[in-house]
């Protein structure tokens, strides 16, 4: 089940979540970490949020980026916020 949380909170909860000198902190010890720092563009739990992941589990959080709808794909590009969509536990 896909669940909408924030990075500081998946930073909280993951258990692969790490302290590292680099990424202000964010660091992933998981298996399949490119980088070994937490990015949504990398992570193998998580993905940045889109406008369309906010309009089907938040709708009323998909209002406050309405505005990033100018210059953003809504189904493919993650928006300018904190917001990830975890895919697996």
């Amino acid at each position: 089940m896909r669940k909408l949380k924030s990075m500081d909170y998946l930073m909280q909860t993951c258990g692969y979540a790490c302290d590292c000198d680099d990424n202000n902190g964010y660091g992933c010890s998981h298996p399949d970490s490119e980088e070994g720092e937490c990015h949504g563009f990398c992570c193998p739990i998580a993905t940045d949020a889109s406008y369309n992941d906010l309009l089907e589990l938040d709708p009323k959080l998909a209002k406050e980026y309405e505005y990033q709808l100018d210059y953003k794909d809504p189904e493919e590009e993650g928006l300018d916020s904190d917001w990830m969509v975890q895919h697996s536990e």
